[in-house]
């Protein structure tokens, strides 16, 4: 029986061998979390005393 590959790529999509089986190597895209345009747009507004509950 031949040895198989530890890496392999199928249809564009690469895969890694663990165990018995080929798992898909997916990767998130790099790019700010949706948060982050708010944080940048009103950096003031989180600085400070958090709000406390009464």
């Amino acid at each position: 029986m031949s040895e198989l590959k530890p890496r392999i790529t199928e249809n564009g999509i690469d895969y890694i061998f663990v165990g018995d089986y080929y798992i898909p190597d997916l990767k998130l895209p790099e790019e700010h979390p949706p948060h982050w345009k708010v944080w940048t747009a009103a950096p003031g507004i989180f600085k400070g005393n958090p709000i406390q509950p009464d």
